[in-house]
């Protein structure tokens, strides 16, 4: 691997949690031995959520802001400290 590709590794992280919960229930209900009526009812739950973080020393970082540069010493792109994504 190149130097890149370890300073991307130490400055970034990415971080993905998943939850879910599904259950489902029987219902019967017996009018009498001839006759019933049965059912079934589910319910599911999903969540996720993605948090990623950027430092400012990253390859990347640097040359996009490189690259933002309108006139001499003016950047579109700031340079932050961290910068977190969620």
């Amino acid at each position: 691997m190149d130097l890149i590709s370890f300073e991307e590794r130490e400055n970034t992280d990415n971080e993905t949690i998943i939850s879910s919960f599904n259950s489902i229930f029987d219902t019967e209900l017996r009018f009498n031995d001839q006759w019933k009526l049965s059912s079934q009812v589910g319910i599911q739950w999903d969540q996720s959520s993605q948090e990623q973080y950027v430092g400012e020393n990253t390859f990347n970082m640097r040359n996009i802001r490189e690259d933002s540069s309108y006139d001499e010493n003016q950047y579109i792109v700031p340079q932050r400290r961290n910068a977190y994504c969620k």
